[in-house]
């Protein structure tokens, strides 16, 4: 991709009344031409790229910004590699002018405007709109090609899409722009080459058609030949008829003679023009506005494009001037909580939600526990917990019994207050583990810490290990008795 670096500055002038904001608002709502277009509102310009004069193989980007001496028209900027000579500018000039319509002479049509109320009330905001249309009758042959039984905004991408693989890419002040070669070139590619832009082959028999049938047809005939034999050179092309003929010899060559009224998309805007007021007929609107239909039918819609615009605006700032904001109770989320959550990952010193306001006594058996004496303990050793009748027991640890609670007993004797409870058959809990240490019974409760709802004991090297939490006793594997102040050691 080139940056074309060399500047020409030159002036348009435009048959008044003119307006170049309307023109910069007309160009942004302009879908045929969405991504082609860099544009600026706020700063009062618009670029787009457009075939160089000369040579089929270059390109050009185009500048507009309003003039300084308040004069109708446009100042113009040329970017190009090379500087452009006389014709070449003069070429370049014709087509800006062309592309934005600065010699329409709209007077005619701004007089018959009003002396119909409805309309004159719908353009008062559009009164120095001239019709923005392609700025190569190529683009608008591409795009009128693709829009057959398509949408808009797919037919604008497909082309974009077609101008990236066969056109050239250029770039100004960072923006990036592709320009569709000329018809003469388009014609070239055949219906194979179009298939994976267009998505069949009969639709790129159609296209091919439309676009090898256009290219034939001399483009000065067309633009000022009398309009019934420019239209019927056009519907002669296989694959047009009378709205992509209509639509060509309108948006891409500047000829508002003729508009299709019957069509139900021009029905409406007639309904919606005349909604409080008698409505025309289609040869009533063609018999009063005569060789203008074309710009009464492109000003009406736009001015009503407009005002749906500026209601919309309009309603959702009403909306959000009456919708309350909720106060926040912080960074992040405005949702309460009652502690602080844990930002690291869960370990066996996280007491987990449920911990979060613990009871009295719970709250004194967890100040015991000591992240070393559970720091053997991992997540995928930690066992779920039977919980019975309000008391803890030890649970199942990888294929080794712990104590399991019964009618809210500890499953294992006590021997002389001594930890080293043997194997209790029957109903009782303890299973026989590695010989006869299985858990401890202290004051009738199980030896094993419920911490967070889990049960704080843990298979190691396939012996079972209870820890001890409050004081209370542990079991290591020879049965011993291991003190609330001892370090356990299990391996």
């Amino acid at each position: 991709m080139s940056e074309l670096g060399i500047i020409t500055r030159t002036i348009l002038p435009a048959t008044a009344p003119y307006d170049f904001h309307c023109t910069l608002r007309a160009l942004k709502d302009f879908w045929p031409g969405r991504g082609d277009i860099a544009l600026d509102l706020r700063g009062g310009w618009a670029r787009r790229a457009l075939p160089h004069p000369s040579d089929p193989d270059a390109a050009i980007v185009v500048q507009i910004t309003e003039r300084d001496d308040g004069a109708p028209g446009v100042a113009l900027t040329l970017f190009s590699a090379e500087p452009l000579d006389g014709l070449d500018l003069d070429v370049a000039r014709g087509r800006v002018a062309a592309w934005l319509g600065l010699d329409d002479d709209r007077t005619e049509f701004l007089r018959l405007v009003a002396d119909d109320p409805p309309v004159r009330a719908l353009l008062a905001a559009t009164t120095g709109l001239h019709m923005v249309r392609f700025p190569t009758l190529a683009e608008g042959v591409v795009y009128y090609a693709l829009v057959q039984n398509s949408a808009p905004w797919y037919a604008a991408k497909i082309k974009r899409s077609l101008a990236a693989h066969v056109g050239t890419p250029v770039s100004v002040c960072g923006d990036e722009f592709l320009v569709l070669p000329e018809l003469p070139w388009l014609a070239q590619l055949t219906p194979f080459e179009l298939v994976p832009f267009v998505g069949g082959r009969p639709r790129a028999d159609r296209v091919a058609s439309i676009i090898g049938g256009v290219a034939a047809l001399h483009e000065e005939l067309l633009r000022t030949a009398p309009y019934g034999e420019a239209r019927a050179a056009l519907l002669g092309v296989r694959g047009i008829g009378e709205y992509t003929a209509h639509s060509l010899l309108l948006r891409a060559l500047g000829r508002p003679d003729a508009v299709p009224l019957e069509h139900a998309q021009y029905m409406d805007t007639v309904r919606t023009v005349y909604a409080e007021s008698a409505e025309p007929s289609p040869a009533e609107l063609r018999d009063r506005y005569g060789p203008w239909i074309g710009w009464w039918d492109y000003c009406c819609r736009t001015a009503l494009g407009w005002r749906e615009a500026e209601r919309k605006e309009l309603e959702k700032a009403r909306r959000s001037a009456a919708a309350p904001r909720r106060a926040r109770t912080g960074p992040g989320s405005g949702r309460p909580r009652s502690a602080p959550r844990h930002t690291a990952p869960w370990s066996p010193t996280d007491p987990g939600r449920a911990a979060d306001d613990p009871p009295a006594a719970a709250a004194d058996r967890l100040s015991a526990l000591s992240a070393d004496r559970l720091s053997a303990l991992s997540a995928d050793w930690l066992p779920d917990v039977a919980h019975d009748g309000g008391l803890t027991g030890a649970a199942h640890v990888e294929g080794q019994a712990g104590a399991t609670q019964v009618d809210g007993q500890a499953g294992a004797t006590q021997v002389d207050g001594q930890a080293g409870a043997t194997q209790v058959d029957g109903p009782a809990g303890a299973a026989h583990v590695g010989g006869p240490a299985g858990a401890a019974h202290v004051g009738g409760l199980a030896a094993a810490a419920h911490v967070g709802g889990l049960a704080a004991a843990a298979c190691v090297g396939g012996l079972a290990a209870a820890a001890c939490v409050g004081g209370l006793a542990a079991a290591d594997r020879d049965g011993d008795l291991v003190s609330a102040g001892e370090e356990v050691v299990v391996g």
